[in-house]
């Protein structure tokens, strides 16, 4: 039993001292740039993508939240709707943005450049925010915003929730899960889904999936490489069985043993602490699977 708690506890180590690491290298990287953090009363936050906004809701709810972005009230999208319901809505749009007069405006990396050089001519401290493709990549941004809006505690302790979860699965057994989305695409290595499904005990073993970018695939190619797990898109025109009409209904009849769920695209878009409850999820998929296999042996 020691043997089997020497790599988490090994694990769970080097998580704390990247944490510490990050803590004080974004914290000298930013001051160094001029980039200081809020600490005013008087803050007034303009989040323009909905990934963001998820995170500063998490790191200090609608304190200083002047707008968030178009989508984050629609609950299609959002997992955020009701928590910033009231709060402006804008799109990344130079004068719009501006109107509110924000003392800080958190931004994409994938955002239109043109339109950042804008508010950054009419005099708005634009920040930039990375789109998280791994669990650590969300650890980076909470400790990235929660230095900028003075919200170091609060994203240490979301960080902590995610170390306490993501070591927690047995990934000897070489399950395979894939993700298959409406449109016929499947996410690669480089993805935050592939972290996810890896995190929760689900390895790789099939060259459908090892390719570094995501591509598009006809079902045929799903089905072929018998996945333990297959991940679609929930829809809301579901209805028999919990079948999306929006994938040919060969995939249901062919899969054979691979369990499928379906769950929507926002619980696994954005990089941000709720994407524990889907890990947690997974986790159970993987016992379910497991125990099925040895009930079949």
């Amino acid at each position: 039993m020691q043997k089997n708690m020497m790599p988490k506890l090994k694990l769970k180590k080097i998580f704390s001292l990247f944490l510490v690491f990050s803590l004080l290298k974004i914290g000298s990287s930013l001051a160094a740039n001029g980039s200081k953090n809020i600490t005013d009363f008087n803050q007034r936050i303009v989040s323009t993508n909905l990934c963001i906004d998820s995170l500063v809701i998490a790191l200090v709810g609608r304190k200083g939240v002047v707008a968030v972005s178009s989508v984050a009230g629609d609950s299609r999208y959002s997992l955020i709707a009701k928590e910033v319901a009231g709060i402006k809505k804008v799109n990344f749009n130079a004068e719009q943005v501006y109107s509110l007069k924000p003392t800080i405006v958190l931004a994409s990396n994938f955002s239109s450049p043109k339109t950042r050089h804008a508010m950054s001519k009419l005099g708005l401290r634009v920040i930039l925010v990375d789109y998280a493709r791994s669990i650590d990549e969300i650890a980076k941004n909470l400790v990235h915003l929660g230095y900028l809006l003075n919200a170091s505690g609060k994203a240490k302790d979301l960080i902590e929730t995610l170390r306490n979860i993501e070591f927690s699965a047995d990934k000897s057994q070489g399950l395979m899960a894939i993700q298959y989305s409406e449109n016929r695409y499947v996410n690669g290595q480089n993805s935050l889904i592939r972290d996810v499904f890896q995190r929760s005990g689900f390895g790789e073993k099939n060259s459908l999936i090892q390719a570094q970018g995501g591509r598009f695939l006809p079902s045929e190619f799903v089905i072929k490489a018998k996945p333990d797990l297959l991940l679609l898109d929930e829809n809301k025109n579901q209805q028999i069985h919990f079948q999306n009409p929006n994938y040919h209904s060969s995939l249901y009849k062919t899969l054979g043993s691979t369990m499928v769920t379906h769950i929507k695209q926002k619980y696994w878009s954005c990089g941000t602490p709720k994407i524990i409850d889907l890990i947690q999820q997974l986790l159970q998929h993987h016992a379910q699977i497991l125990e099925a296999k040895k009930i079949a042996q």
